[in-house]
């Protein structure tokens, strides 16, 4: 397909970036990237292939504009809404009868502030957003909120690097053997809403009944002293994604007990690793990607004594279902990729 395509980005991850580069080899244009180099990680994005990038805090709406003229895109992508300039150039793409797609991962929950868009959607937001993009089936309901027609709704808003994390599980399987225990690992950031506080406390409780076991935290944020303070726990900053197997090859279960997570393509991450999974009920990609006594379980978020017991339940399990809960969840994990992530973004062309 031969076409300029232009993304207005909030923040660059990893994961990202392995679908953009899907995304280039399917478009004989170019790639226009406006991104900000700030973010709630450490990661700073890498020049890509094919790829023009701009930094958001270096173009200021002259620019926008100046750039959207000068690429004509055939689609406009939007992930951050609450840049009033970024919403501007949508608008202006609008005008011009470019369709513009816009990145959903919020679940509806019935705030003010929800109510509030859903009321003027039909006002503000439709004139500068023409699809919406969601994460999963919990942002379904919002978009229709926002009065946005079956059609008008695509899927899927994010994708793990696939090919990448697959070839770590391939290598985890190769090398592995009967382990004499399991150990648990989690991956964001430090804060209380990501459930480490009772992570730490089921920790606690399952190393009374199985000393061995470990447990290993990567990533950075608030709560790094307390965490350091509990015996048998390992800490280890933000990690880049070739740094992956290094520090999960001896750990087995993979656990994200956030209070409340939009989507999580940490969990689709590890689900392409091959971990099994125990995460919270409240992790919105838990829906796609862990299944009760498949290949993870689920638990009440807040509940450090339902954590621990989920994790039992894994660390408790034999070899043989164990491998089939890993390998269940390699599996699942190919139903989201960036080439599906593609193909969905270039449909809204082909309309």
């Amino acid at each position: 397909m031969k076409a300029n395509l232009l993304f207005l980005y909030s923040e660059v991850m990893p994961y990202t970036e392995a679908s953009l580069n899907q995304l280039v080899e399917y478009v004989d244009g170019g790639v226009h990237l406006v991104f900000w180099n700030k973010g709630k990680t450490p990661y700073k994005p890498s020049a890509l292939n094919n790829v023009q990038m701009y930094e958001r805090q270096y173009t200021d709406l002259k620019r926008l504009i100046e750039i959207l003229d000068t690429t004509n895109p055939a689609l406009v992508y939007i992930s951050g809404w609450m840049d009033k300039d970024y919403l501007r150039i949508a608008r202006l793409a609008r005008l011009r009868g470019i369709p513009v797609i816009g990145g959903l991962d919020t679940k509806w929950k019935g705030t003010i502030k929800q109510h509030f868009w859903s009321l003027v959607a039909p006002i503000i937001l439709k004139k500068c957003i023409s699809h919406l993009l969601i994460a999963g089936i919990y942002q379904f309901e919002y978009a229709k909120k926002l009065r946005y027609k079956n059609d008008h709704i695509l899927w899927p808003v994010y994708s793990a690097n696939v090919k990448f994390f697959h070839k770590i599980y391939e290598s985890r399987v190769s090398k592995r053997g009967t382990p004499n225990t399991r150990n648990i690992i989690f991956s964001g950031r430090l804060v209380k809403e990501k459930g480490v506080l009772e992570l730490l406390e089921a920790y606690k409780l399952l190393k009374k009944e199985f000393p061995g076991v470990k447990l290993k935290f990567l990533g950075n944020g608030e709560l790094l002293e307390t965490i350091n303070q509990h015996e048998g726990v390992e800490t280890v900053g933000f990690i880049d994604p070739d740094d992956f197997y290094e520090h999960t090859n001896e750990y087995d279960i993979f656990c994200l007990p956030s209070h409340d997570e939009p989507w999580g393509v940490v969990i689709h991450e590890f689900a392409c690793a091959g971990f099994p999974i125990v995460t919270s009920k409240n992790c919105g990609a838990a829906s796609q990607f862990v299944f009760e006594d498949y290949n993870g379980y689920l638990f009440e978020p807040g509940n450090a004594h339902s954590l621990k017991n989920q994790l039992k339940r894994l660390i408790t399990m034999d070899h043989q279902r164990f491998e089939q809960f890993s390998y269940r969840s390699y599996e699942i994990s190919n139903s989201i990729n960036p080439k599906i992530w593609s193909k969905t973004i270039l449909s809204v062309i082909n309309e």
